[in-house]
């Protein structure tokens, strides 16, 4: 927070604002049909499936 803004009247101004907002149509599923490189990863024991994404760095960083 900052100066001026409270955290109570913010959480409540974000929570209403949320409430009107829809979740994105493909954020969540993916075919694997449409994607035939895709690997989905195997479901760990807490019942989550982790996307590894590989990073390349750049030299000198």
């Amino acid at each position: 927070m900052h100066d001026g803004v409270n955290e109570d009247p913010f959480v409540r101004m974000r929570t209403e604002w949320d409430a009107t907002l829809s979740a994105p149509g493909d954020a969540y599923t993916v075919d694997p049909g449409q994607h035939p490189r895709l690997q989905i990863p195997p479901v760990k024991a807490s019942g989550v499936s982790f996307l590894k994404i590989p990073v390349k760095p750049k030299a000198g960083d």
